[in-house]
């Protein structure tokens, strides 16, 4: 246990209140500053947390959000859809956690974690009308400890190699994509981009899906797509040597694939 960690834990936040909210027109229309720290829980509905003009971070049912006090962000959300949220509301004189432990380390917790603290979240929000006030306040708040420690362990364990604003930054993610054009040929897949830059396959899915509204194995897909077309256009291979030139394991895979894609058959478009 480092020392931080220590202090952590030796200091227990302050809880205020846990709720459930279904979000109102004006979070999604208007900045607003938080008066609590907030560790919000998505039940129904997806949202957009934009916490700065370039940082916002994406979120659906069973995602985590943190909001710390005082700061000023605004709760994109589909209005004809509705978003439900489980608030727990608290303060920290620890404030330095927040400066280690934000969205992007949420948005990046170890499946084990990730699991773990949806199930204390969902036994605390099924066991709450069970218990009379003080008791409800004294689990809410143990619950709320634990999980911020989890948070805050999982950041230790397996993030520390990479900083959270290298795991995000523009920089990275043109790196990957530098790669994919520069290797679309080559049997390249998911886990080896995320190596190039020091991240989680899982958390460059999500990233990369977020930057570019695509998902990282069809913009790949597009990329052997688009320079078979171009092959097609300007050579005379054979579709079977086309196919494994741009990267497609199987001259049926790829057939397949560009008839979906362009609506006709390489051999017609040839």
């Amino acid at each position: 246990m480092n020392s931080a960690e220590r202090n952590f834990l030796d200091c227990r936040p302050d809880f205020h209140n846990f709720k459930i909210i279904d979000y109102a027109v004006c979070y999604s229309d208007h900045e607003h500053a938080a008066s609590y720290n907030e560790l919000l829980y998505v039940l129904n509905g997806k949202v957009t947390l934009h916490m700065h003009p370039d940082l916002k971070f994406h979120a659906a049912p069973g995602d985590l959000l943190l909001v710390p006090e005082g700061v000023m962000h605004r709760d994109e959300f589909a209005v004809d859809k509705g978003l439900r949220i489980l608030m727990l509301q608290f303060n920290w004189e620890k404030k330095e956690y927040f400066d280690l432990v934000d969205n992007r380390v949420l948005a990046d917790l170890s499946y084990p974690v990730r699991t773990e603290v949806r199930r204390r979240l969902e036994f605390t929000l099924g066991q709450w009308e069970d218990y009379d006030e003080e008791e409800d306040r004294k689990i809410a708040a143990l619950q709320l400890h634990g999980i911020l420690m989890l948070f805050y362990r999982d950041l230790v364990r397996n993030h520390t190699a990479t900083p959270p604003a290298r795991r995000n930054s523009p920089g990275s993610l043109n790196e990957v994509k530098r790669f994919m054009e520069n290797n679309y040929a080559a049997p390249i897949n998911l886990r080896q981009a995320a190596e190039k830059i020091g991240v989680s396959p899982s958390h460059l899915s999500r990233i990369f899906r977020r930057e570019y509204g695509i998902g990282f194995n069809r913009h790949l897909l597009n990329l052997r797509l688009e320079a078979a077309r171009q092959l097609l256009i300007e050579s005379r291979l054979q579709i079977a040597e086309i196919a494994a030139r741009c990267g497609f394991g199987s001259c049926s895979y790829f057939i397949k694939q560009f008839h979906s894609h362009f609506g006709t058959t390489p051999k017609n478009y040839h």
